[in-house]
């Protein structure tokens, strides 16, 4: 929820802040420790800061809906061009921002040529794997345990 009113000062000491580069707006004020733009008002006090992104999704858009947070459409965490922001579900935006990063494994076969789909795709410790690779592993693993006990 909104605590800073956009009031004629606040519209003005916020746009004083904004550096426009190409279609983003870049915020010039302080970030915060994760990268964010921020906005303070008040005393010392009762200071009041919030994330910039916020702010201008709130004063250009509309409300943001509970549970969902704010997504730069952009991926510059100081941009605040209203167009750039989107809201999305908590959930969905951690999984987007995953994907995006490259923490999430899009492919759609194994590194043998075996097709991902719901029979053949199986997790393990948080990873995709190939059942039918695992499977393989497994067959050779035994196999390898039996020729090396009738070495000894």
């Amino acid at each position: 929820m909104l605590t800073i009113i956009a009031t004629e000062l606040n519209l003005m000491r916020f746009l004083q802040k904004i550096k426009f580069i190409g279609c983003c707006w870049l915020w010039q004020g302080s970030p915060t420790s994760n990268g964010y733009g921020r906005f303070t008002q008040g005393s010392r006090k009762n200071l009041i800061e919030l994330y910039v992104h916020r702010i201008s999704y709130e004063w250009f858009i509309g409300p943001i809906p509970k549970y969902f947070v704010i997504h730069h459409t952009c991926e510059k965490r100081m941009c605040v061009n209203p167009l750039h922001l989107q809201t999305l579900p908590e959930s969905v935006h951690g999984k987007l921002e995953m994907l995006l990063k490259g923490r999430i494994n899009t492919n759609k076969f194994c590194k043998k040529g075996h097709e991902f789909n719901i029979i053949t795709t199986a997790y393990y410790l948080g990873r995709k794997k190939c059942r039918i690779c695992r499977a393989n592993e497994e067959r050779e693993r035994r196999q390898l345990l039996k020729t090396n006990r009738g070495i000894l």
